[in-house]
């Protein structure tokens, strides 16, 4: 999906608002501007002037492709050619205009646009929206955290929350290797049920060892592993049925609830299970 801010279009269709009504001006006075050629040397563009308008439609020019309004764009570019040709007036642009609106009317009629509210434009097209401590330390994470970011701003809850649940999975991974779980008993296991079975009986090993290492990392561990059961049972189980619809309300819970699981994971462990006091 395209972003754009939408400050653009509005001074734009302004601009070309404002033409209109210009150019109506203009043509009921065409017989006395004949008499007095003196009104076309007030309507001349400066240099200065006409530079600076030039480049204000090459950056329109620029935005309007961004929005795949190719006609839109040409005409753009257009009217900033004929500002770098000087003489040019007031009159001679706002003449050109009325076809930028046409264009711009006719190419957007194919387009839906969809209204990001002010308090979830905050979640759109973020790149760190759970901390860069989480970006770094479980990098793998980062589309599904983007992507949760992303469904949570257009109001799609449900689909936040698929990916909160796969970005749960790197922290379910990290945590089993973390433990000692081999990798590749990690990577073959598929259920979660499964995996949270060889995390706790890992734990249960560590814990009848001495190693140092361990002691000072269990209660991390096993906190982590509560947290885990709670959220499968919570979350996960049921997002997996196809019957299961989350509110608005109920996505932001979870990704605020995620967010901060993760935030302290990736305090101590990244997602190669690499454990710092």
């Amino acid at each position: 999906m395209a972003t754009f801010p939408l400050h653009k279009i509005i001074k734009l269709l302004l601009i070309t608002g404002e033409a209109h009504e210009l150019n109506e001006y203009w043509d009921s006075r065409l017989a006395v501007i004949a008499e007095h050629p003196e009104i076309m040397e007030r309507a001349a563009f400066s240099e200065e002037r006409a530079a600076k308008s030039a480049k204000t439609y090459r950056d329109f020019a620029d935005a309007l492709e961004e929005l795949k309004l190719p006609a839109s764009a040409a005409r753009c570019r257009e009217i900033s050619d004929r500002l770098s040709r000087l003489p040019v007036t007031s009159i001679d642009i706002n003449k050109m205009i009325p076809e930028l609106s046409g264009h711009m009317v006719a190419e957007m009629e194919s387009f839906v646009f969809h209204y990001v509210p002010h308090e979830l434009a905050r979640y759109y097209g973020k790149t760190d929206l759970f901390g860069p401590k989480i970006t770094t330390n479980f990098f793998s994470a980062a589309y599904d955290v983007e992507e949760a970011g992303n469904c949570l701003a257009l109001e799609r809850p449900t689909a936040c929350v698929m990916h909160l649940m796969r970005v749960l999975e790197s922290a379910r991974d990290a945590i089993a290797l973390g433990v000692g779980v081999p990798v590749t008993a990690v990577r073959g296991v598929a259920s979660w049920e499964q995996l949270l079975r060889l995390i706790r009986d890992r734990i249960e090993q560590n814990n009848k060892t001495s190693i140092p290492a361990w002691t000072n990392s269990r209660s991390f561990y096993e906190n982590a592993l509560a947290y885990l059961h709670a959220v499968k049972d919570a979350w996960r189980n049921p997002s997996m049925h196809l019957d299961r619809k989350y509110t608005q309300e109920e996505a932001e819970s979870i990704f605020v609830a995620v967010r901060n699981l993760m935030r302290n994971l990736a305090e101590h462990l990244n997602e190669s299970g690499v454990f710092t006091p």
